[in-house]
């Protein structure tokens, strides 16, 4: 028998002699019937084939999946402060199905309100105040106490002291409430400014003297007695001062060294005024030492500072000559008129003594003391 693939064979026989022939026949073919699968949300649309006669089949016209078109939200729930929320689940009306489960929402922070605040004074303590939620009532946070506060003080009755009389530090009371605080302390007197006055007595050397100080401020007065003056003598001259004449040992001689000249050419007539003559004396001493007193008419010199000898002599004559080589000069210029010049011929000689003077010797009639 044929087959939708296969071929078959008919078998003719003979009714009479019984003899026979085989006929091949044709493959049938296959009987196709078709069934259409819609898609659906997850999954693809199709055509599907099937032989009638035998088991063959296929599928064609695929056509995608239409995904999730109709969803809601289900189960959703807001988040409060005191319970969690819910996204909610995605749920698709098509396919029935629950496509994405939600997720947890956190508590929403509570909404805080203040309340059974009280604020401290100096004389009760406060109170922070207790924290609650306005929106669940819930008691957040419990407040603390507050301390009392410092008192506010001012000094009331206070007295400033004076050298006169007692003063007073005062009470501390406080400037909110009106308590008192702490009471003062007297407070000693100020020591009188005192300032000298007069001496009524005038200290010696040997006794104290007397005198008056005032107060400036409350003007008490009281004396005082003053220290001894150890330099208030009452000198007495027990022996007259003298001089005692020591032997002459020496004679020094003096050279003296002159320039005269005018300082105004000789056409000037002021050139000729004595009063504008100018004289110049250059000396030179020699034969005195250091330490020597030396009399010159009568009065007594003491040099002790260099050896007058020879070398000055030298140096006061050299001295001389450049003076009187500037005059000259001058007078060449017209700026001078030379009149004279001198040195070394002549000389006047002096006694080199030695002389010690005694002072005055002086006794204090009440101490003793000598001077």
């Amino acid at each position: 028998k044929a087959t939708c693939e296969a071929a078959g064979t008919i078998t003719h026989t003979c009714k009479s002699c019984g003899e026979h022939w085989d006929e091949e026949t044709k493959p049938l073919g296959h009987d196709y019937k078709s069934t259409v699968t819609a898609p659906t949300c997850t999954t693809q649309g199709y055509t599907t084939w099937k032989c009638s006669r035998c088991s063959s089949n296929y599928k064609d016209s695929y056509k995608d999946a239409t995904g999730h078109k109709h969803t809601e939200v289900r189960n959703k729930k807001n988040a409060t402060c005191s319970s969690e929320g819910y996204t909610g689940d995605t749920y698709c009306l098509d396919c029935k199905t629950t496509i994405q489960s939600g997720t947890s929402i956190a508590k929403l922070s509570h909404t805080p309100e203040l309340r059974g605040k009280k604020d401290a004074t100096c004389t009760s303590e406060g109170y922070t105040g207790d924290t609650y939620c306005k929106v669940c009532q819930t008691k957040i946070h419990t407040g603390q106490k507050i301390n009392k506060l410092a008192h506010t003080p001012e000094v009331r009755n206070k007295k400033v002291p004076t050298c006169s009389s007692e003063g007073y530090s005062g009470d501390k009371y406080c400037t909110v409430c009106g308590t008192q605080i702490a009471s003062g302390v007297t407070l000693e007197k100020l020591p009188h400014s005192w300032t000298k006055k007069q001496v009524t007595k005038a200290a010696t050397c040997t006794e104290p003297g007397k005198q008056l100080w005032e107060c400036g401020v409350c003007h008490t007065t009281e004396t005082r007695p003053t220290i001894i003056d150890v330099n208030n003598h009452d000198w007495q001259c027990t022996k007259e001062a003298w001089d005692e004449e020591g032997p002459v040992y020496a004679t020094l001689k003096v050279w003296y060294g002159t320039v005269d000249y005018y300082p105004y050419p000789k056409t000037d007539p002021r050139s000729f005024d004595p009063n504008n003559l100018i004289h110049e004396v250059y000396y030179a001493w020699y034969g005195i030492k250091q330490g020597d007193l030396v009399e010159v008419d009568g009065e007594f010199y003491e040099y002790p500072e260099q050896f007058w000898g020879e070398d000055y002599y030298e140096e006061q004559y050299a001295a001389w000559q450049a003076r009187i080589a500037e005059v000259d000069q001058w007078e060449d210029e017209g700026k001078a008129t030379f009149v004279g010049r001198a040195f070394g011929d002549t000389y006047k000689e002096y006694q080199i003594a030695t002389k010690t003077h005694h002072e005055a010797e002086y006794t204090c009639s009440r101490c003793g003391k000598k001077k």
